[in-house]
């Protein structure tokens, strides 16, 4: 049980690093959209 607990923070921690460097790179890429044009 407690393996699995540990499985799943380590996913939700991930996920959550996943969706903060696609936001981050989303918002550069818009940044730099906006300068070029």
């Amino acid at each position: 049980m407690a393996q699995m607990t540990a499985k799943l923070v380590h996913l939700l921690s991930e996920a959550k690093l996943n969706l903060l460097r696609y936001f981050i790179k989303n918002t550069i890429l818009c940044k730099l959209g906006d300068e070029l044009r």
